[in-house]
Protein backbone atom coordinates (compact mmCIF):
# COMPACT_ATOMS: atom_id res chain seq x y z
CA UNK A 1 0.00 0.00 0.00
CA UNK A 2 0.93 3.63 -0.59
CA UNK A 3 -0.41 6.09 1.98
CA UNK A 4 -0.84 9.86 1.98
CA UNK A 5 -1.06 10.94 5.62
CA UNK A 6 -1.81 14.41 6.94
CA UNK A 7 -1.82 15.70 10.51
CA UNK A 8 0.09 18.23 12.55
CA UNK A 9 3.73 17.26 13.02
CA UNK A 10 4.14 19.32 16.16
CA UNK A 11 1.70 19.63 19.05
CA UNK A 12 -0.84 22.28 18.02
CA UNK A 13 1.64 23.31 15.31
CA UNK A 14 4.19 24.60 17.85
CA UNK A 15 7.71 23.25 17.28
CA UNK A 16 8.77 24.00 20.84
CA UNK A 17 6.03 21.69 22.19
CA UNK A 18 7.50 18.62 20.50
CA UNK A 19 5.92 16.08 18.18
CA UNK A 20 2.14 15.83 18.06
CA UNK A 21 0.13 12.86 19.28
CA UNK A 22 -0.93 12.10 15.70
CA UNK A 23 2.61 12.16 14.35
CA UNK A 24 4.04 9.94 17.10
CA UNK A 25 1.23 7.41 17.15
CA UNK A 26 -0.23 7.26 13.65
CA UNK A 27 2.50 8.38 11.27
CA UNK A 28 5.27 6.59 13.15
CA UNK A 29 3.20 3.40 13.25
CA UNK A 30 2.50 3.60 9.51
CA UNK A 31 6.24 3.82 8.79
CA UNK A 32 6.75 0.57 10.74
CA UNK A 33 4.06 -1.44 8.98
CA UNK A 34 5.50 -4.09 6.65
CA UNK A 35 2.50 -4.07 4.31
CA UNK A 36 2.96 -0.37 3.49
CA UNK A 37 5.46 0.49 0.76
CA UNK A 38 5.41 4.26 1.13
CA UNK A 39 4.00 6.85 3.52
CA UNK A 40 3.98 10.45 2.31
CA UNK A 41 3.57 12.87 5.20
CA UNK A 42 1.90 16.22 4.49
CA UNK A 43 2.12 18.32 7.69
CA UNK A 44 -0.81 20.55 8.58
CA UNK A 45 1.75 22.83 10.24
CA UNK A 46 2.34 24.23 6.73
CA UNK A 47 -1.16 25.71 6.74
CA UNK A 48 -0.09 28.91 8.46
CA UNK A 49 3.03 29.21 6.30
CA UNK A 50 1.27 28.63 2.98
CA UNK A 51 -2.18 30.06 3.65
CA UNK A 52 -5.35 28.08 2.95
CA UNK A 53 -5.35 28.24 -0.87
CA UNK A 54 -1.75 27.23 -1.44
CA UNK A 55 -1.90 24.60 1.32
CA UNK A 56 -4.89 22.93 -0.38
CA UNK A 57 -3.65 23.30 -3.95
CA UNK A 58 -0.30 21.75 -3.07
CA UNK A 59 -1.95 18.79 -1.33
CA UNK A 60 -4.24 18.13 -4.30
CA UNK A 61 -1.33 18.35 -6.72
CA UNK A 62 0.67 15.76 -4.76
CA UNK A 63 -2.29 13.38 -4.45
CA UNK A 64 -3.36 13.70 -8.10
CA UNK A 65 0.16 12.97 -9.39
CA UNK A 66 0.83 10.00 -7.10
CA UNK A 67 -0.90 6.65 -6.97
CA UNK A 68 -1.89 6.53 -3.32
CA UNK A 69 -4.13 3.67 -2.25
CA UNK A 70 -5.31 5.62 0.78
CA UNK A 71 -5.38 9.29 1.77
CA UNK A 72 -5.56 9.39 5.56
CA UNK A 73 -6.55 12.66 7.24
CA UNK A 74 -6.36 13.18 10.98
CA UNK A 75 -8.91 15.97 11.19
CA UNK A 76 -8.26 19.01 13.39
CA UNK A 77 -10.15 22.06 12.12
CA UNK A 78 -10.77 23.36 8.61
CA UNK A 79 -7.27 23.23 7.17
CA UNK A 80 -8.51 21.30 4.13
CA UNK A 81 -11.27 23.00 2.15
CA UNK A 82 -14.51 21.18 1.40
CA UNK A 83 -13.88 21.67 -2.33
CA UNK A 84 -10.49 19.94 -2.28
CA UNK A 85 -11.71 17.07 -0.11
CA UNK A 86 -14.65 16.45 -2.46
CA UNK A 87 -12.29 16.40 -5.46
CA UNK A 88 -10.01 13.90 -3.73
CA UNK A 89 -13.00 11.71 -2.90
CA UNK A 90 -14.69 11.84 -6.29
CA UNK A 91 -12.04 12.56 -8.92
CA UNK A 92 -8.99 10.56 -7.83
CA UNK A 93 -8.61 6.79 -7.66
CA UNK A 94 -7.93 6.59 -3.94
CA UNK A 95 -9.85 5.91 -0.73
CA UNK A 96 -9.98 8.94 1.55
CA UNK A 97 -10.28 8.38 5.30
CA UNK A 98 -10.95 10.86 8.09
CA UNK A 99 -10.17 9.95 11.68
CA UNK A 100 -12.69 11.90 13.79
CA UNK A 101 -11.14 12.01 17.23
CA UNK A 102 -13.73 13.76 19.38
CA UNK A 103 -17.17 12.71 18.19
CA UNK A 104 -18.25 12.46 21.84
CA UNK A 105 -18.54 16.26 21.94
CA UNK A 106 -17.75 17.42 18.39
CA UNK A 107 -20.12 15.42 16.19
CA UNK A 108 -22.91 18.01 15.95
CA UNK A 109 -20.51 20.91 15.59
CA UNK A 110 -17.96 19.39 13.23
CA UNK A 111 -18.07 15.75 12.13
CA UNK A 112 -21.56 15.68 10.68
CA UNK A 113 -20.66 18.62 8.45
CA UNK A 114 -17.46 16.95 7.20
CA UNK A 115 -18.27 13.24 6.92
CA UNK A 116 -19.70 13.41 3.38
CA UNK A 117 -16.38 14.79 2.11
CA UNK A 118 -14.65 11.41 2.62
CA UNK A 119 -15.04 7.86 1.38
CA UNK A 120 -14.65 6.60 4.94
CA UNK A 121 -14.86 7.97 8.45
CA UNK A 122 -13.34 6.43 11.58
CA UNK A 123 -14.88 7.22 14.97
CA UNK A 124 -13.91 6.17 18.49
CA UNK A 125 -17.40 6.92 19.84
CA UNK A 126 -19.84 4.02 19.68
CA UNK A 127 -22.69 6.36 20.61
CA UNK A 128 -22.11 8.34 17.41
CA UNK A 129 -22.79 5.41 15.08
CA UNK A 130 -26.54 6.06 14.97
CA UNK A 131 -25.87 9.78 14.51
CA UNK A 132 -23.90 9.04 11.34
CA UNK A 133 -26.65 6.71 10.13
CA UNK A 134 -29.24 9.46 10.63
CA UNK A 135 -27.34 11.78 8.28
CA UNK A 136 -27.10 8.99 5.71
CA UNK A 137 -23.39 8.24 6.09
CA UNK A 138 -22.73 4.50 5.74
CA UNK A 139 -18.97 3.96 5.34
CA UNK A 140 -18.29 4.26 9.04
CA UNK A 141 -15.65 2.34 11.00
CA UNK A 142 -15.69 2.06 14.78
CA UNK A 143 -12.13 1.94 16.08
CA UNK A 144 -10.31 3.08 19.20
CA UNK A 145 -7.10 4.65 20.45
CA UNK A 146 -4.14 2.33 20.93
CA UNK A 147 -0.45 1.98 21.68
CA UNK A 148 2.64 2.52 19.53
CA UNK A 149 5.23 0.11 20.87
CA UNK A 150 7.87 1.52 18.51
CA UNK A 151 7.97 4.96 20.15
CA UNK A 152 7.00 4.33 23.79
CA UNK A 153 10.17 2.91 25.36
CA UNK A 154 9.97 3.37 29.15
CA UNK A 155 13.00 3.14 31.41
CA UNK A 156 12.01 1.55 34.69
CA UNK A 157 13.32 3.04 37.94
CA UNK A 158 15.87 5.10 36.06
CA UNK A 159 15.75 8.21 38.23
CA UNK A 160 12.86 8.29 40.70
CA UNK A 161 9.52 6.75 41.59
CA UNK A 162 6.24 8.59 42.01
CA UNK A 163 3.53 7.57 44.44
CA UNK A 164 0.73 8.98 42.28
CA UNK A 165 0.92 11.00 39.07
CA UNK A 166 -1.30 12.74 36.56
CA UNK A 167 -0.34 14.12 33.14
CA UNK A 168 -2.84 16.38 31.37
CA UNK A 169 -4.47 19.78 31.54
CA UNK A 170 -6.17 20.98 34.76
CA UNK A 171 -9.66 21.53 33.34
CA UNK A 172 -13.07 20.13 34.30
CA UNK A 173 -13.03 18.36 37.69
CA UNK A 174 -9.32 17.53 37.48
CA UNK A 175 -7.83 20.40 39.45
CA UNK A 176 -10.49 20.14 42.15
CA UNK A 177 -9.85 16.42 42.63
CA UNK A 178 -6.06 16.83 42.65
CA UNK A 179 -6.26 19.65 45.22
CA UNK A 180 -8.51 17.55 47.46
CA UNK A 181 -6.10 14.61 47.24
CA UNK A 182 -3.20 16.83 48.24
CA UNK A 183 -5.20 18.16 51.20
CA UNK A 184 -5.84 14.54 52.22
CA UNK A 185 -2.08 13.94 52.24
CA UNK A 186 -2.03 12.05 48.92
CA UNK A 187 0.72 13.69 46.91
CA UNK A 188 0.05 13.79 43.15
CA UNK A 189 2.85 14.68 40.75
CA UNK A 190 1.18 16.74 37.98
CA UNK A 191 2.57 17.77 34.62
CA UNK A 192 0.91 19.43 31.64
CA UNK A 193 -0.05 22.82 30.27
CA UNK A 194 -1.61 24.79 33.13
CA UNK A 195 0.12 23.03 36.05
CA UNK A 196 2.91 24.69 38.07
CA UNK A 197 5.58 22.29 36.72
CA UNK A 198 4.34 22.83 33.15
CA UNK A 199 4.51 20.64 30.08
CA UNK A 200 6.51 17.42 30.01
CA UNK A 201 8.82 16.12 27.28
CA UNK A 202 7.70 12.91 25.58
CA UNK A 203 10.47 10.64 26.93
CA UNK A 204 9.98 11.92 30.47
CA UNK A 205 6.23 11.36 30.20
CA UNK A 206 6.78 7.75 29.17
CA UNK A 207 9.13 7.21 32.12
CA UNK A 208 6.59 8.76 34.52
CA UNK A 209 3.96 6.28 33.30
CA UNK A 210 6.27 3.37 34.00
CA UNK A 211 7.66 4.60 37.32
CA UNK A 212 4.48 5.79 39.02
CA UNK A 213 2.90 3.45 41.50
CA UNK A 214 -0.47 4.83 40.40
CA UNK A 215 -1.28 6.75 37.21
CA UNK A 216 -4.53 8.73 37.38
CA UNK A 217 -6.53 9.35 34.21
CA UNK A 218 -9.64 11.51 33.83
CA UNK A 219 -12.23 10.67 31.17
CA UNK A 220 -14.25 13.88 31.19
CA UNK A 221 -14.00 16.27 28.28
CA UNK A 222 -14.65 19.90 28.91
CA UNK A 223 -13.94 23.08 27.06
CA UNK A 224 -11.94 25.52 29.12
CA UNK A 225 -13.83 28.77 29.57
CA UNK A 226 -11.15 31.43 29.19
CA UNK A 227 -10.42 34.54 27.14
CA UNK A 228 -8.46 32.65 24.49
CA UNK A 229 -11.29 30.22 23.75
CA UNK A 230 -13.88 33.01 23.77
CA UNK A 231 -11.80 34.83 21.12
CA UNK A 232 -11.68 31.63 19.05
CA UNK A 233 -15.48 31.74 18.79
CA UNK A 234 -15.21 34.87 16.67
CA UNK A 235 -11.76 34.72 15.04
CA UNK A 236 -9.78 32.15 13.06
CA UNK A 237 -6.30 32.08 11.60
CA UNK A 238 -5.69 31.99 7.85
CA UNK A 239 -1.95 31.69 7.40
CA UNK A 240 -0.40 34.42 9.55
CA UNK A 241 -3.55 36.58 9.54
CA UNK A 242 -6.71 36.54 11.63
CA UNK A 243 -10.15 36.53 9.99
CA UNK A 244 -13.65 36.96 11.39
CA UNK A 245 -15.65 33.73 11.49
CA UNK A 246 -18.92 33.43 9.61
CA UNK A 247 -22.18 33.50 11.57
CA UNK A 248 -22.42 29.73 11.15
CA UNK A 249 -18.88 29.21 12.52
CA UNK A 250 -19.58 31.52 15.47
CA UNK A 251 -22.74 29.56 16.28
CA UNK A 252 -20.98 26.17 16.06
CA UNK A 253 -17.98 27.36 18.09
CA UNK A 254 -20.31 28.70 20.78
CA UNK A 255 -22.10 25.35 21.04
CA UNK A 256 -18.79 23.54 21.54
CA UNK A 257 -17.67 25.88 24.31
CA UNK A 258 -20.90 25.81 26.30
CA UNK A 259 -22.12 22.26 25.80
CA UNK A 260 -22.26 19.66 28.57
CA UNK A 261 -19.09 17.71 29.31
CA UNK A 262 -18.88 14.09 28.24
CA UNK A 263 -16.89 11.05 29.35
CA UNK A 264 -14.80 9.24 26.77
CA UNK A 265 -12.07 6.64 26.40
CA UNK A 266 -8.78 8.54 26.11
CA UNK A 267 -5.60 7.55 24.34
CA UNK A 268 -3.83 7.92 27.67
CA UNK A 269 -5.50 4.69 28.86
CA UNK A 270 -3.58 2.62 26.31
CA UNK A 271 -0.35 4.60 26.66
CA UNK A 272 -0.08 4.13 30.43
CA UNK A 273 -0.93 0.42 30.36
CA UNK A 274 1.26 -0.17 27.31
CA UNK A 275 4.21 1.28 29.21
CA UNK A 276 3.58 -1.14 32.08
CA UNK A 277 2.05 1.43 34.40
CA UNK A 278 -0.81 0.84 36.82
CA UNK A 279 -3.87 2.77 35.63
CA UNK A 280 -6.64 4.18 37.82
CA UNK A 281 -9.01 5.85 35.38
CA UNK A 282 -12.32 7.65 35.61
CA UNK A 283 -15.12 5.51 34.22
CA UNK A 284 -16.15 5.86 30.56
CA UNK A 285 -18.73 4.19 28.34
CA UNK A 286 -17.65 0.85 26.81
CA UNK A 287 -14.31 0.74 28.62
CA UNK A 288 -15.11 -2.84 29.63
CA UNK A 289 -14.98 -3.80 25.94
CA UNK A 290 -11.24 -3.18 25.96
CA UNK A 291 -10.08 -4.14 29.47
CA UNK A 292 -11.11 -6.35 32.36
CA UNK A 293 -11.85 -3.89 35.15
CA UNK A 294 -10.11 -4.84 38.38
CA UNK A 295 -7.85 -7.29 36.55
CA UNK A 296 -6.09 -5.22 33.87
CA UNK A 297 -6.97 -1.67 34.94
CA UNK A 298 -8.90 -0.07 37.79
CA UNK A 299 -11.62 2.62 37.64
CA UNK A 300 -13.29 5.25 39.82
CA UNK A 301 -16.56 7.15 39.54
CA UNK A 302 -16.23 10.02 42.02
CA UNK A 303 -13.71 11.62 44.37
CA UNK A 304 -14.44 9.31 47.27
CA UNK A 305 -13.80 6.20 45.18
CA UNK A 306 -10.66 7.75 43.68
CA UNK A 307 -9.21 8.46 47.14
CA UNK A 308 -10.15 5.06 48.55
CA UNK A 309 -8.64 3.15 45.64
CA UNK A 310 -5.41 5.14 45.69
CA UNK A 311 -4.99 4.32 49.38
CA UNK A 312 -5.91 0.67 48.80
CA UNK A 313 -3.54 0.05 45.90
CA UNK A 314 -0.64 1.90 47.52
CA UNK A 315 -0.91 -0.61 50.36
CA UNK A 316 -1.34 -3.67 48.10
CA UNK A 317 1.82 -3.62 46.00
CA UNK A 318 1.69 -7.18 44.66
CA UNK A 319 -1.90 -6.82 43.44
CA UNK A 320 -1.10 -3.42 41.91
CA UNK A 321 1.90 -4.80 40.01
CA UNK A 322 -0.08 -7.81 38.78
CA UNK A 323 -2.85 -5.61 37.41
CA UNK A 324 -0.28 -3.41 35.68
CA UNK A 325 1.35 -6.48 34.13
CA UNK A 326 -2.01 -7.87 32.97
CA UNK A 327 -2.90 -4.51 31.43
CA UNK A 328 0.36 -4.33 29.48
CA UNK A 329 -0.07 -7.87 28.16
CA UNK A 330 -3.61 -7.01 26.99
CA UNK A 331 -2.50 -3.84 25.22
CA UNK A 332 0.42 -5.45 23.39
CA UNK A 333 -1.87 -8.28 22.29
CA UNK A 334 -5.04 -6.43 21.31
CA UNK A 335 -4.59 -2.67 21.33
CA UNK A 336 -1.56 -1.65 19.27
CA UNK A 337 -1.95 0.91 16.50
CA UNK A 338 -0.63 -1.62 13.99
CA UNK A 339 -3.61 -3.80 14.82
CA UNK A 340 -6.03 -0.85 14.70
CA UNK A 341 -4.77 0.38 11.31
CA UNK A 342 -4.66 -3.07 9.73
CA UNK A 343 -8.27 -3.67 10.80
CA UNK A 344 -9.27 -0.39 9.14
CA UNK A 345 -7.35 -1.06 5.91
CA UNK A 346 -8.59 -4.66 5.64
CA UNK A 347 -12.20 -3.59 6.11
CA UNK A 348 -11.86 -0.95 3.39
CA UNK A 349 -10.37 -3.51 0.99
CA UNK A 350 -13.16 -6.01 1.75
CA UNK A 351 -15.93 -3.44 1.26
CA UNK A 352 -14.32 -2.06 -1.91
CA UNK A 353 -14.26 -5.53 -3.50
CA UNK A 354 -17.93 -6.00 -2.72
Amino acid sequence: MRIFFSSYKYDYGKNEWGYSFEYLNFYKTLTNMKNINKVFFYPMDKYELYGKQRFNDKAFSIISKSKFDICFFFMFKNEFSDEILEKIKNEINTQSIAWMSDDHWRFDNYSKHKAHLFNWVVTTDKNSINKYKKIGFKNLILSQWGFNQFEYKPKFNNYKNYETSFIGQPHSNRKKYINRLNKNKISVYCRGQGWKRGRVEFDEMVDIFANSKININFSSSSNIFNLRNIIKIFLKKNGSKFELNSFKEIFLNSRILFQKKTYQIKGRIFEITGCGGFLLTEKADYLENYFKIGNEIETFEDYSELKDKIEYYLKNENLRKQIAKNGQIRVLKDHTYIRRLNEIFNLIKLKSKN
